[in-house]
């Protein structure tokens, strides 16, 4: 039976203390150990890469179908707010306020809105109409460039990383 990652790293770690217990002494049989837990390593390696390319194709069509709904879901939208738009319309222009078949009841509601007229100006509105929001946001940008300019900046630090690439 194939063995996981986890129990694979648990070994080679067991063989390291193991060579630390000899005091550096490398002895046949953990060699041999050594080796082997390298070899498992790296067919590990392998079917890890494959499970992760497939998963990277799934979710490329997984990003492909959200696309495709929302498009789908766009037109219908639109569509529904082009048929309210002609029955509320037709409605109006007939004096119709409302329709009722053995299914389906239409009716209009009244409600109320705000609107801006063509006076509107934000200058002429009083004070007491105004909220102010102020937005801090961190640039970044500028801090990363300046820390590898050898600036210092508290609270930040660049990290170098070791990103797995699959080709």
């Amino acid at each position: 039976m194939s063995k996981s990652l986890y129990h694979i790293s648990e070994e080679y770690i067991q063989l390291m203390e193991r060579i630390e217990d000899a005091e550096g002494v490398l002895d046949e049989s953990t060699a041999l150990a050594l080796e082997i837990n390298s070899e498992e390593v790296q067919v590990k390696g392998g079917n890890y890469g494959l499970m992760i390319r497939k998963y990277e194709g799934d979710i490329a069509a997984i990003d492909a179908e959200i696309k495709r709904l929302t498009a789908l879901k766009k037109s219908k939208v639109s569509t529904v707010g082009r048929l309210k738009e002609s029955i509320s319309n037709a409605m109006q222009l007939f004096g119709i306020t409302k329709i009722e078949t053995p299914i389906i009841k239409l009716s209009f509601r009244k409600s109320t809105r705000l609107v801006e007229t063509d006076d509107y100006n934000l200058t002429n509105l009083p004070e007491k109409y105004l909220t102010r929001e102020e937005v801090v946001k961190v640039d970044k940008k500028a801090i990363t460039a300046d820390l590898k300019a050898g600036e210092s900046v508290v609270g930040y630090e660049l990290q170098d990383n070791q990103n797995l690439q699959i080709k």
